[in-house]
């Protein structure tokens, strides 16, 4: 069903805000180039103008119902997709998936009609393109991810997150466990839809890290973890 599944790796990095998934990123497509190979950062919010259209409408001044901000999440997602399978031979390396997209605006907020419509697009994205060789979950206590966000400077994050508070991060904490322990509400429709969303919101292979240490320490454990599972080759070099 996914036929570019033997090209380059789409590698998805997850968590709920403050674990450091932005940092971690960046760090692991330096390293990529470093050793010669071919990566893109990339993500639903980046991958292409249109991605960036809907970001702006999304998290603008604009007051969007949940299910008006799912439907603009599927579309770009699956534009993402559509980049990503327009150039097969490059490593993608994406900061947030469908799973974040699924927490936030379905699970998290405890919108079932935003999660029906985000599990729809899920499984139109699951024939139509490749699903992530591996989701690496970076995890992160709530108490503390919610002290990273708020330390510091006041910034307009800083702010967002003050006014959210501690709840709102331990109900994306829950939304995260919910999927990966398939605790579904409400449960998919049958065995082979369970199958298609965790393949597309866990990828193929689900590594799970420690993101409470220096941002080095982590990114040490992720390369480690992902040569492990041959998703890069320790090997590869520069030219």
């Amino acid at each position: 069903m996914n036929a570019l599944s033997t090209k380059a790796p789409i590698i998805v990095l997850e968590g709920i805000d403050g674990v450091g998934k932005t940092a971690q990123t960046k760090m692991l497509l330096e390293r990529l180039d470093a050793r010669g190979i071919t990566s893109c950062g990339t993500g639903p919010y980046v991958a292409t103008e249109f991605c960036k259209e809907v970001k702006k409408l999304n998290v603008g001044p604009y007051t969007l119902q949940p299910d008006a901000q799912a439907a603009l999440l599927i579309a770009g997602q699956c534009d993402c997709g559509r980049a990503m399978a327009a150039a097969p031979d490059v490593t993608h390396v994406m900061d947030r998936g469908w799973l974040s997209s699924l927490v936030y605006q379905g699970l998290a907020p405890g919108d079932s009609g935003s999660t029906r419509l985000l599990i729809t697009g899920m499984l139109h994205y699951y024939v139509k393109y490749r699903v992530p060789d591996v989701v690496v979950l970076l995890e992160l206590s709530p108490a503390a991810a919610y002290a990273r966000l708020t330390a510091g400077p006041s910034s307009r994050l800083a702010e967002r997150f003050k006014a959210r508070g501690l709840p709102w991060l331990q109900q994306l904490q829950a939304g995260y466990e919910d999927v990966r322990y398939a605790r579904w509400h409400p449960p998919p429709r049958g065995d082979s839809e369970l199958l298609a969303l965790q393949s597309v919101l866990l990828g193929k292979k689900l590594i799970v890290i420690d993101a409470s240490g220096p941002a080095d320490a982590v990114h040490a454990e992720v390369m480690r973890q992902l040569e492990k599972e041959h998703v890069i080759h320790e090997s590869a070099q520069p030219g």
